[in-house]
């Protein structure tokens, strides 16, 4: 699907792209692909099991991510660290860290950390996205 807003996508492995105004993009399950293309974009992640890669995500351009119900035990008021781990990955051969991967733990016991969703070309850290607004929590 192209050219769209405010897109939720089904159990399979879904390419979604959007418009050029602020769009809200789900992919739902399986292993999804989302592309905001323009506007100011709101990404949601809400299936456990699943992993999105968006291509276009811009911290400096006030978009969002979303993943607060994956994070089934965390209230708030826990260490955000318990749930949500961010890695700088190389998503090419030149060795260089390309791309943010976010693994979450549901329940912040510990341990269970799985890859929920890979940004493209984004570089930062769990206290930089939540403090600036990038990523939601809760």
């Amino acid at each position: 699907m192209s050219s769209i807003e405010n897109v939720t996508g089904g159990a399979g492995d879904d390419a979604i792209t959007g418009d050029g105004n602020a769009n809200i993009l789900n992919g739902g399950g399986g292993t999804d692909t989302l592309t905001g293309a323009g506007g100011t974009d709101r990404f949601v992640a809400d299936t456990a099991g699943a992993v999105a890669t968006i291509t276009d995500f811009s911290t400096a351009g006030g978009e969002v991510l979303n993943i607060a119900a994956l994070l089934t035990g965390y209230s708030g008021s826990e260490a955000i660290a318990d749930f949500v781990q961010i890695a700088q990955v190389d998503s090419d051969t030149d060795g260089s860290t390309d791309d943010l991967s976010i693994r979450v733990d549901a329940d912040g016991v510990g341990g269970d950390y799985v890859e929920a969703v890979v940004m493209e070309n984004v570089s930062s850290d769990l206290t930089t996205l939540i403090g600036d607004g990038n990523l939601e929590v809760v």
